[in-house]
């Protein structure tokens, strides 16, 4: 059975809204317990899209104004992640086709929830000059990690390679076809000579392998 608000509770969270007179909470939350309404925040976005569908402009942002403070300051009626900060919020966003910056900072700096306006951990933003600051050391140290993970995956390829490269001789001198194969998959590299002054091509054609020396001349 789909919940429904009541349209009192509603009416006078949109007044205090308007107002900006939020100490009015107080009261409202004595004539409707949190008990009862404290729910309402954690609806789903289909419920809050009910709601701002029956609202004017104005209206649905006094509304978000309203649940904002009252989150902030009625923990019982907080909904974090899927707080209805969120949902009408992009309600109003999609309908007046563009961000609402001056109406995102008021949230911001109204609101300890992490998530809110924008449905993605703010970081303690109160203001989105703060936002924007944060999210750009999120992506500064995610490209770092990507970096570092990068460096890391050509040292280790690189350390692989020089091992490949000492033991082909080995696997050459052995005459060991799969071995050599294997190698120059890990990439052994052909150019690097021995201490007797031979690549892995040279040292083939000095040993008479065959096999080996036309694997080799395939993989130069």
């Amino acid at each position: 059975m789909p919940i429904e608000i009541s349209q009192t509770f509603l009416r006078r969270l949109i007044e205090i809204g308007q107002s900006h007179n939020f100490s009015d909470l107080q009261q409202l939350f004595k004539e409707f317990p949190l008990a009862g309404v404290g729910h309402y925040m954690r609806q789903s976005p289909e419920f809050w899209n009910a709601i701002a569908d029956s609202l004017s402009d104005a209206e649905l942002e006094a509304l978000i104004r309203g649940i904002t403070v009252a989150e902030r300051d009625f923990p019982s009626f907080g909904g974090g992640s899927v707080s209805g900060v969120i949902w009408t919020y992009r309600c109003l966003e999609h309908r007046k086709q563009g961000k609402l910056d001056a109406l995102a900072d008021w949230i911001l700096a109204h609101t300890q929830n992490e998530y809110v306006p924008f449905g993605r951990n703010n970081g303690g933003a109160r203001s989105l000059a703060e936002l924007n600051a944060f999210h750009q050391r999120v992506a500064e140290r995610r490209a770092s990690r990507e970096t570092a993970e990068v460096e890391r995956h050509e040292i280790a390829s690189e350390r692989k390679a020089e091992k490949a490269t000492l033991d082909i001789f080995s696997a050459i001198r052995r005459n060991d076809v799969k071995a050599v194969q294997a190698l120059l998959l890990r990439g052994a590299r052909l150019d690097v000579q021995n201490a007797a002054g031979m690549t892995a091509l040279t040292y083939a054609q000095t040993l008479g392998h065959p096999r080996i020396l036309e694997l080799l001349q395939t993989s130069k």
